[in-house]
């Protein structure tokens, strides 16, 4: 029996139904002045669809990002990738990079608010825009509360000032506050728009291809790789003082774990403990000697250099970029 719905099940808009052939549904829906169309497994949602309706609004907020134009490309499935082009959206979600815990939501709305001002210091009128529905779910939120919540935050850390103080509506404006300029510059510059990426792995002759396999990819999709050993170190710093401040001042982090080095294993941690998106990469033929901690993470595994430059640049334009 061929599923009948009214509302999207993957991102929980309402649903125009396209067409419906055998197992496969077509169907359109508009958010934000945009139309989506979509062709729907119904087989594999069935089996699978509970997974996929807690992380509607993520989907959601990917697509109208730009970042799951896969979903409109062909034919969704949730199970593995095969070999004509059918995707596998768990896994895209997975890999996908989104803000997911509070702070980071707090950040990246705070974030979103700040290019609204074209100048320090410029009042920001809260127009009928800013609270349409299109815009808080780009921004990742479940709902309206959701967003009110976090922006009411930010007015209670002193990082935005409304006027007038009570909420009013379209009639409302607000600022930046010298504490939130402050805070962004603090937040994001050192890392969060930064075109650098930390770079962890063995230092060796036997790992040369691999560091420029690595350097290349970071090259051609616009970062600078952060190498510890090819930094000029002040007298006053420690190599570990340096470790520690190209990671916090990098967007993101690629740890490679061929020949298993402790230091990756702790700058890679560090990355992560910060909210970093780390990228792990490992030569097939040692990834056998992973510790247990990492090896149910999904790495890039490669056999060549050319091969591992090829997957490394795939992964930072679909996961960073």
């Amino acid at each position: 029996m061929t599923m009948v719905f009214d509302k999207c099940p993957l991102t929980g808009e309402p649903a125009e139904i396209i067409s419906k052939d055998n197992s496969i549904i077509r169907y359109r829906i508009s958010v934000a002045d945009k139309n989506f169309n979509i062709e729907l497994c119904e087989k594999c949602l069935n089996h699978r669809s509970a997974l996929v309706n807690n992380q509607n609004h993520i989907v959601l907020g990917l697509l109208l990002n730009n970042k799951l134009p896969e979903l409109t490309g062909g034919l969704v499935h949730i199970g593995p990738d095969d070999a004509i082009g059918n995707f596998d959206l768990l896994e895209k979600l997975k890999q996908a990079t989104y803000p997911k815990y509070p702070k980071e939501k707090l950040d990246y709305l705070f974030a979103e608010l700040y290019k609204l001002q074209k100048y320090d210091g410029q009042t920001i009128e809260i127009d009928p825009e800013i609270l349409q529905p299109s815009n808080w779910k780009k921004w990742y939120f479940k709902s309206d509360k959701e967003f009110f919540l976090y922006f009411d935050t930010l007015v209670k850390k002193n990082l935005l000032t409304v006027f007038p103080p009570e909420w009013s509506g379209d009639s409302s404006k607000f600022e930046l506050t010298f504490e939130g300029l402050t805070y962004y510059i603090q937040t994001f510059e050192e890392g969060f728009n930064s075109k650098t990426c930390f770079v962890a792995m063995a230092f060796q002759n036997e790992t040369r291809p691999i560091r420029d396999a690595i350097k290349k990819a970071l090259k051609k999709t616009g970062f600078e790789a952060v190498i510890v050993d090819e930094q000029n170190i002040e007298s006053d710093r420690t190599i570990n003082d340096e470790i520690l401040a190209g990671i916090k001042k990098s967007k993101f982090c690629v740890a490679d774990f061929t020949y298993q080095k402790r230091g990756v294993y702790f700058e890679s941690g560090f990355g992560l403990g910060l909210g970093k998106p780390v990228i792990y990469c490992c030569e097939r033929k040692d990834f056998e000697n992973a510790h247990f901690d990492i090896k149910p993470l999904q790495h890039i595994i490669y056999d060549t250099p050319e091969e591992l430059e090829k997957k490394l640049t795939s992964k930072i334009e679909a996961w960073i970029l």
